[in-house]
């Protein structure tokens, strides 16, 4: 739960930069999610992280009791124009031994129309380590169907050395453009290793080299460090 956590939340973090990625002024981005209990403590955990190691964004985390309680309660605001920024839900379940199914649901408030995500896939855990792949479609309001996918895995090297690393892949992974979703084919590249310093000090360097027709590419790194008491 820790590993899928963790790989969760850099997702969010790169999610809720690009929604934002326009406006002025530090924003705030309410973000909702499902989980309790020490798993939630982690995500709370990493929001005040997040939100101390940068001074545009503010990211609110509002827990809910579970993924379909998070599920029910976002309908209304949906309806009623006023949802939260960004919403995230997954479910998953054991298919034979070490291998999962899940499927999971995103949803972000944009200006120019509200965008759902749905990506079904399959983990693999092998000790500590996992692999995943995911593949489905995304809408946008008031525009056509794209579809993206990702493969990505996490692998510890010794104790104290974490490798992850993966590749994203298909339609809208940034829609700088807002074409149709078959003009904007790319991908993304990303990767990187976590260093486990001493007890409760964990450093992260990486980066990641991302292509999207019909012209934007975008190179980036990653150095973040984390203390745990």
């Amino acid at each position: 739960m820790k590993k899928f956590t963790s790989l969760m939340l850099a997702l969010i973090m790169a999610v809720s930069v690009c929604a934002f990625a326009s406006a002025e002024g530090r924003v705030e981005v309410e973000f909702w999610y499902g989980l309790g209990g020490a798993t939630g403590e982690i995500v709370q955990k990493t929001i005040e992280e997040f939100n101390a190691m940068q001074d545009k964004y503010t990211v609110i985390g509002v827990t809910k009791g579970s993924y379909t309680e998070t599920f029910q309660e976002i309908q209304a605001p949906i309806a009623a124009g006023n949802p939260p920024a960004l919403t995230i839900l997954e479910y998953s379940h054991r298919l034979y031994k070490n291998m999962f199914w899940q499927i999971g649901y995103s949803y972000r408030a944009y200006e120019a129309g509200d965008s759902y995500v749905l990506y079904p896939g399959l983990i693999y855990y092998f000790g500590d380590n996992y692999i995943s792949a995911t593949y489905g479609p995304n809408w946008i309001e008031d525009r056509d169907t794209g579809f993206s996918g990702s493969v990505k895995g996490n692998f510890f090297i010794t104790e104290f050395l974490q490798l992850w690393s993966g590749v994203a892949f298909g339609q809208r992974l940034y829609d700088i453009y807002g074409l149709d979703a078959h003009a904007e084919n790319g991908f993304i590249l990303f990767g990187g290793i976590t260093l486990k310093v001493y007890k409760g000090i964990n450093v992260r360097v990486g980066g990641s080299y991302g292509e999207e027709e019909p012209k934007f590419i975008k190179r980036s790194l990653i150095f973040d460090a984390s203390v745990k008491f």
